[in-house]
């Protein structure tokens, strides 16, 4: 049993902590549903759905351990990718870093204009008959 201030986690304000959670974690998943009903309404079979969506899953683990296990320093330009930037975030409110409003807001405003065209993109194809009657 560690503490946790020894590796590198203060939880001395758990509002700021929660806030920082919801900032993150609400348009990630906003995202994440949006894109497995595009990829689900693009495949047209049951099997080929469950292949895109098993794959869709894979994705934003593959860039969370890749953020995590390389110890690069937080950048601005990481905040635009969208489970990058949440992964900024979080680590810096597990840290106990002060965050900006520019820091929390950048990743919530790319991910929901990401949501917004995929919601786009799922109206036009639920309204053509191909996707209708296959």
């Amino acid at each position: 049993r560690l503490p946790l201030e020894d590796l590198g986690v203060r939880l001395d304000s758990l509002g700021s902590l929660s806030v920082s959670v919801l900032v993150a974690g609400v348009p990630l998943a906003l995202v994440a549903s949006a894109l497995q009903v595009a990829a689900a309404t693009h495949a047209r079979t049951f099997k080929e759905g469950q292949t895109y969506l098993s794959m869709l899953l894979f994705l934003p683990m593959v860039i969370g351990m890749l953020s995590a296990f390389s110890r690069a320093e937080p950048a601005a330009w990481r905040l635009a990718v969208p489970v990058l930037g949440q992964h900024q975030i979080l680590a810096a409110a597990l840290r106990g870093d002060a965050q900006g409003g520019f820091s929390l807001a950048v990743p919530g405003l790319v991910a929901l204009v990401i949501t917004a065209l995929l919601l786009r993109r799922i109206a036009v194809l639920l309204s053509s008959d191909r996707i209708l009657y296959g």
